[in-house]
């Protein structure tokens, strides 16, 4: 993994199985995201953008002085055997 970029398993206030992201200084860019979902395990997954509230740190942990972080939730979840061709 790439330095300064963790990832964890945590479920949400919803109870569904997602994998957190963070990283320590500056932004997560796209390639960041898909490299560490790559090196956690290789599977479809969905990013969650909130572009309606502010709220992030309500329903995860506080984000890291000047870092970043992001939420994927496994595809299959939510759109079940559909999504996988």
């Amino acid at each position: 993994m790439k330095k300064g970029i963790t990832a964890w398993p945590e479920y949400d206030r919803c109870g569904h199985w997602c994998l957190i992201i963070e990283k320590e200084k500056g932004l997560l860019s796209l390639e960041d995201i898909m490299r560490t979902a790559r090196e956690w395990e290789w599977d479809y997954y969905l990013l969650q953008l909130d572009c309606y509230s502010e709220d992030f740190e309500l329903n995860f942990t506080p984000l890291p002085d000047g870092g970043d972080r992001a939420i994927l939730y496994r595809a299959e979840d939510a759109f079940g055997d559909q999504f996988i061709e």
